[in-house]
């Protein structure tokens, strides 16, 4: 029995996973922490990651540093996605990150980043499940599909709700014009990247910061509980009803829905809208939120080696 901790490093967010592995495939959940960080606030017109973000990372990980203490924990691991990915001076970051934090930084692909996803939401399903899995992140979306319990496809697409939201929107409340534009690029997106629309019934899991915050809203909780939301499912006219719903609001109207972190309050418009034209796209009703993502596939890939 270890304990061990996850850092993933992501676009609008850095989140902490502390766990304790009983077996190879086998993780409980011990504490789990969020700070929106927005590392890519910039990144599509600058192509560098900015000071004032650098450090806003930097001080959530020496704030994880303390709570990793706490728990003793024997082993950790840090991974960062898109923006640092995209970024000009990400060995800049790197080395702040190094001497500020004492933290080693994996850079994942895209198709890392839909392996460790896939690997994360199968642990808490039975095998030989047809799913597919959509990760909305800040900066990018992966589409993962399964097929009789074995992976199938794994798409990463640079459609993020926060990459998205500074190419699109321009105007608070976003005009008719602005999300129509951003509408038919989703759309374009995913249907010249998914080569292959999936045929048959799947069933439809949501990951990431996007699903986690809808489910939030729509069981009406102030507070994050993941007993709560692990597994909640929506529907897609649900979701569809949301999304217009942030349409019509300014982002300070926004702050005030219950559930929504105020701080993911300018790019939920976004990436709720991508996650509705994905299961339109991908013919899925609804949708399952699993908590279970990269973090868990960063230490279940760790623990049997199959991620080196």
């Amino acid at each position: 029995m270890m304990m061990k901790a996850a850092i993933d490093i992501g676009t609008n967010s850095t989140r902490l996973l502390i766990a304790k592995q009983m077996s190879h495939q086998k993780l409980i959940p011990i504490h789990a922490r969020e700070q929106i960080t927005r590392l890519g606030e910039g990144l599509a017109r600058n192509r560098c990651l900015s000071q004032a973000a650098i450090e806003r990372v930097v001080e959530t990980i020496l704030d994880y540093n303390e709570t990793i203490e706490k728990f003793n924990v024997q082993e950790v691991s840090v991974v960062a996605t898109s923006a640092v990915r995209d970024a000009q001076n990400k060995a800049e970051f790197l080395r702040s990150l190094k001497q500020c934090t004492n933290r080693n930084c994996r850079i994942i692909s895209g198709d890392e980043e839909a392996h460790l996803t896939f690997i994360g939401v199968c642990s808490d399903f039975p095998q030989g499940l047809d799913l597919i899995i959509i990760d909305v992140g800040g900066g990018s979306t992966e589409y993962i599909i399964v097929k009789n319990g074995q992976l199938h496809t794994k798409v990463s697409m640079d459609i993020g709700s926060r990459r998205l939201t500074e190419r699109f929107f321009h105007h608070d409340p976003v005009t008719d014009e602005e999300f129509s534009a951003f509408r038919g690029f989703i759309r374009q997106h995913i249907t010249s990247n998914l080569s292959e629309i999936p045929e048959g019934k799947y069933l439809g899991i949501g990951v990431g910061g996007t699903a986690s915050t809808l489910a939030q809203i729509h069981t009406s909780l102030s507070n994050f509980d993941p007993q709560k939301i692990h597994l909640t499912e929506i529907d897609r006219d649900r979701l569809n009803h949301l999304a217009s719903e942030f349409r019509s609001k300014t982002i300070r109207q926004r702050c005030q829905i219950i559930g929504l972190n105020p701080k993911r309050a300018d790019v939920i418009l976004a990436g709720s809208a991508i996650l509705v034209e994905s299961l339109e796209l991908l013919q899925l009703r609804r949708m399952i939120v699993s908590l279970r993502d990269i973090l868990f596939g960063v230490l279940l890939a760790n623990s049997s080696k199959s991620w080196e």
